[in-house]
């Protein structure tokens, strides 16, 4: 609950608002830069701190980006949610999932060392968000052409037991 009464009061006092233009002047008003920007950043921040506090925190800056850059915000969204679950992997320290499996292999009687964890974590962290970055390229501030992800797949309902369709 203090989380919500902390970017509560950020926004009230125009800190969001702020931190958004920051991004906006860094970034420009090429949404393939702020897309970027947004994941990257994420990435490397919630490789130390937990994503939660953090994407919570940063929801209503994306907002105000978009709103300053007059774009959709879902894509930015999205890139925020990229960076943060990504960022995880990076350390031992960035994801619940990484300090109870790290307790487990302890348990089990196996050493793992940070730089054990960070020789897998550091290639496999910035390889994976640059298929979905490629997919966002144009820029604020002109309607965006949606364009269907999957088309031309037919979903059908089968029988658990038989794998007959159902009619």
């Amino acid at each position: 609950m203090s989380l919500f009464v902390v970017i509560g009061t950020l926004t009230e006092t125009g800190v969001i608002e702020d931190i958004s233009a920051l991004f906006v002047k860094l970034g420009g008003n090429s949404l393939f830069g702020m897309y970027s920007i947004i994941v990257w950043g994420s990435v490397i921040i919630s490789a130390f701190i937990d994503n939660i506090p953090y994407v919570a925190t940063m929801l209503p800056v994306v907002q105000g980006i978009a709103a300053m850059m007059g774009c959709d915000a879902h894509v930015l969204y999205f890139g925020l949610l990229v960076g943060a679950t990504l960022g995880g992997n990076l350390t031992p320290i960035g994801a619940s999932a990484n300090i109870a499996a790290i307790g487990i292999l302890q348990k089990e009687g196996y050493e793992v060392k940070a730089t054990d964890f960070l020789k897998i974590g550091v290639p496999f962290t910035p390889s994976s968000p640059s298929s979905p970055a490629t997919s966002t390229a144009g820029s604020c501030g002109h309607k965006l052409r949606e364009r269907p992800v999957l088309t031309a797949i037919g979903f059908r309902r089968m029988r658990p037991a038989t794998g007959a369709e159902f009619s």
